[in-house]
């Protein structure tokens, strides 16, 4: 018979400490705990996230932007900054009573859910980043307040045609963001 703290060892996410993190304006920190804070950043680059030690990844996103702006990234490999333009995403986005939605494809980066002035959250399923010659895919889910009265809610499915084993990944958008973001992996056992 299996015991509960031997499931609870075997299955649940299990964090991940980036080797670095850059950003090109502001400031950003690893803490003990796994979680990376930044504050007036741009161009967030998480190193070193992605390996071999697990197939599948989550990430928690929640902070602010120093104005209401979409959230784009592009994956990372040991030589840099993934921008073939391959990256294609399907997204659904919902304000007030309004659904919209969108595909677009032989993109530079992929789309993550919108960053409000007030607070936004999101989370972010990667799947296979690490594994060579197979698609990576992002499913991300977030809410995004442009202002407190006002929430819209954001869903992104992206894909990679990719060859590479991606090993980080990095945010960018059109202004700077203060926030925290953590990631786990998904563990195998």
């Amino acid at each position: 018979m299996t015991r509960v703290r031997d499931i609870a060892t075997r299955s649940g996410l299990v964090q991940v400490l980036p080797s670095s993190v850059s950003v090109s304006a502001g400031t950003a920190s690893v803490a003990a705990n796994g979680a990376v804070s930044f504050t007036s950043a741009s161009n967030i680059a998480l190193n070193d996230i992605f390996s071999s030690s697990f197939v599948n990844y989550r990430m928690m996103f929640n902070g602010v932007a120093a104005g209401n702006v979409g959230t784009s990234f592009v994956y990372r490999t040991s030589a840099g900054d993934y921008t073939t333009a391959n990256y294609t995403w399907q997204r659904i986005y919902a304000y007030g009573s309004t659904i919209t939605s969108q595909r677009v494809s032989s993109q530079a980066n992929g789309l993550l859910p919108d960053f409000g002035a007030d607070w936004s959250a999101f989370t972010a399923d990667f799947f296979n980043p690490n594994v060579a010659n197979v698609y990576t895919t992002c499913l991300s889910q977030g809410m995004y307040l442009p202002s407190a009265a006002s929430p819209e809610l954001d869903h992104n499915y992206i894909v990679a045609a990719n060859s590479a084993q991606m090993t980080g990944i990095k945010f960018t958008a059109a202004t700077t963001f203060t926030g925290t973001v953590r990631v786990y992996g998904y563990n195998n056992g």
